[in-house]
């Protein structure tokens, strides 16, 4: 029977799959199969021959030629008759009961009669189960008992039962039928003595097998369980790293934070954390765990992209690459910081579809990393990244919002710093005008005018009765409103200028396109000039190259420098 394997590479026959006692009756039903082929070759063969030599007794002829006939059937008709179990047990019991009582009549009762009598009991303690082994035992030595008082007691013999003479049992050959008999009393016990044998070596051996089975799934087990635990240990912290980075604001801060923790929460020998620079030409280590760690970063260490570290591969291919053992990772970079390293990972930095950079886990040990550890340190590294392109994405807004806050505090200053002298309105009953002094009469409430956070001015309001809190926050309303309508009227006067500057110079340019000539273009841009800004006199002053300006007047030129008084004419002047 071919066995299977198991697990830990044992073989296992089909036996081991049903009960003890189920196995037992699979091992007795084999047996008494083994021995009814036994019976049913070697006693046909025996009463065969006796049968030729007391051929001349009818008595005993009929004796033989059933023992004969009950033995080829109990061996060989099982193919021809299904039979139960206990009927073929039953069967054979009685047949060797048979053959021992007449060995007792025969030889008497010494000898082979004695062994066949034992050779019943054995039989039926190996295939008969429960009270039947007690009531087997019990009928054969009740029958030995019986068969010794008649054959000793009271002399009974074969010649006496079957009346013929006595020297008919005995011839010169009757040692050879005796050793014959003994022979196949003996095979047979022998074999039941061998397949025993057989089943206590086998049942050892299952017994073996199936502690080496047990022992294997305890290790199993055993080794599961210790994997088990050393998830949820990497679970769990990865769960308190992640937890831990929505409370940090600064990136370096979150990285050093998050290296420290690796290292200590995955028993690693170092982690590190590269950033790609802004030429995207090398990865900078930002932050490092451990007294190394500081000193490369205090050393500004970084690595080519274009390098063979494995930094560089895992940013360019977006991958993790772990190098079980360093030595054979062709790869791997010889840092001399860290001699120690036998086992390294390298972890992308990806956000949004963005490579921030890498970190690097590296361990003492080699064939530090399985499949898991990389999946839980890939995940931590995407939370990570994600943390950490959130802080650089608030510190770039920030950034931003200062130098917008800083652009609309200058385009306010500039707009409300023309006001030198400042706007002050006071309002009477009888009267608006300019503020006059303040009164010390009543109670006053100053609410700021207040602009992207910076105050413009204030209103101040005076009444002769404290104020209420519902009147309070109806001036502040009002006050709101009023900011917002003077920065309107404000940007729509600056609209309004720039408009009228854009009329100014579109006309003057249109008027300079019409001049044909240097004389015609110096009157319309002294006119024009003119109108616009409402002058009494406008003087246009050239000075001829190479000459100061005094002599080009005197050489009648067209221009001359402007005088001290203005209503003084100028011969090169034209008087708007």
């Amino acid at each position: 029977m071919k066995p299977r394997t198991t697990p830990g590479g044992e073989g296992v026959t089909p036996y081991q799959s049903a009960t003890f006692g189920q196995q037992m009756q699979l091992y007795r039903e084999r047996l008494l199969s083994i021995l009814l082929s036994l019976v049913g070759t070697l006693l046909p063969i025996l009463f065969g021959a006796y049968l030729w030599r007391f051929w001349h007794y009818p008595q005993l002829r009929l004796v033989y030629v059933g023992l004969l006939a009950a033995s080829f059937l109990l061996g060989w008709g099982r193919f021809l008759i299904r039979l139960s179990y206990t009927w073929r047990v039953a069967m054979l019991l009685v047949l060797i009961q048979l053959m021992a009582v007449y060995a007792a009549l025969y030889y008497g009762n010494l000898g082979e009669a004695n062994l066949s009598f034992l050779f019943a009991i054995v039989v039926g303690g190996l295939f008969l189960t429960g009270w039947s082994i007690f009531v087997n035992t019990v009928w054969v030595i009740a029958l030995h008992l019986l068969t010794s008082y008649l054959v000793v007691e009271k002399g009974i013999t074969l010649t006496q039962l079957t009346n013929i003479p006595p020297f008919a049992l005995q011839t010169e050959t009757q040692w050879l039928f005796t050793s014959v008999a003994f022979v196949i009393a003996g095979m047979g016990i022998l074999s039941l003595v061998y397949f025993i044998g057989k089943r206590f070596e086998t049942t050892l051996e299952d017994t073996v097998q199936l502690t080496r089975i047990l022992e294997y799934e305890r290790q199993r087990l055993s080794d599961r369980e210790r994997l088990l635990r050393r998830r949820v240990r990497q679970i769990r912290a990865a769960s308190e790293i992640v937890n831990a980075l929505g409370g940090i604001a600064d990136p370096r801060d979150m990285m050093q934070q998050v290296v420290d923790q690796i290292q200590r929460q995955f028993g690693l020998y170092y982690v590190g954390i590269f950033l790609v620079d802004e030429t995207f030409e090398f990865a900078v280590l930002r932050a490092g765990s451990g007294t190394p760690g500081e000193r490369m970063v205090a050393e500004g260490y970084r690595l080519p992209l274009g390098g063979t570290s494995m930094i560089a591969w895992a940013i360019a291919h977006r991958e993790p690459r772990v190098a079980l053992n360093v030595q054979k990772d062709p790869t791997h970079y010889e840092n001399p910081y860290l001699p120690y390293t036998r086992s390294e990972l390298a972890l992308p930095l990806i956000a949004r579809g963005e490579v921030l950079g890498a970190m690097t886990v590296q361990s003492d040990r080699a064939n530090a990393f399985d499949e898991e550890d990389i999946r839980t340190l890939q995940t931590l590294a995407n939370s990570v990244a994600l943390a950490l392109s959130n802080v650089l994405t608030v510190q770039r807004l920030q950034s931003q919002l200062r130098e917008i806050e800083s652009l609309q505090q200058r385009l306010l200053g500039r707009t409300w710093g023309e006001l030198a002298e400042g706007l002050q309105v006071q309002r009477t009953a009888s009267s608006l005008g300019p503020a006059a002094a303040e009164s010390d009469e009543g109670v006053p409430l100053i609410l700021p005018i207040r602009l992207y956070n910076q105050t413009i001015g204030e209103v101040r309001v005076l009444s002769p009765r404290p104020w209420q809190e519902d009147e309070a926050n109806l001036l502040e309303g009002i006050v709101a409103l009023l900011t917002n309508h003077l920065m309107v009227a404000r940007l729509l006067d600056e609209v309004q200028n720039y408009a009228r500057r854009e009329e100014v110079q579109n006309r003057l340019a249109a008027r300079f396109a019409s001049a044909l000539d240097f004389e015609l273009l110096v009157r319309a841009a002294l006119e024009g000039l003119s109108e616009t800004f409402q002058v009494q006199e406008a003087w246009l002053v050239l000075e001829a190259l190479g000459q100061p300006a005094q002599d080009a007047h005197d050489e009648g030129g067209a221009s001359s420098p402007a005088p001290t008084d203005p209503s003084a004419p100028s011969a090169g002047g034209k008087t708007a």
